[in-house]
């Protein structure tokens, strides 16, 4: 399977949240610069939440990411886990 990637300026970079002892994760927002649907939200999870380090709002990247879909009480929900980021 292909990656799939995300391009985009950096909206926003949020803090590393501890979930529990063993899991911690933390979010970007991409703007792709679309007239619609033009944010894109991805999660670094563990060890990749410290690559974020290297990047700022307004950077242009380029995100790697997987998607992932639960299902909980009969609800599904889907997260973008990203695992690589470069500038473009």
């Amino acid at each position: 399977m292909s990656d799939l990637v995300a391009v985009g300026t950096i909206k926003e970079i949020f803090k590393t949240q501890q979930i529990n002892e063993r899991f911690k994760k933390r979010g970007l927002l991409l703007d792709n610069g679309s007239e619609r649907n033009n944010l894109t939200y991805v999660e670094f999870t563990q060890g990749q939440c410290a690559i974020l380090e290297k990047y700022a709002t307004g950077d242009n990247v380029a995100v790697c990411f997987n998607v992932n879909a639960k299902e909980h009480k009969g609800k599904f929900y889907t997260s973008l886990f990203a695992y690589k980021i470069a500038h473009t």
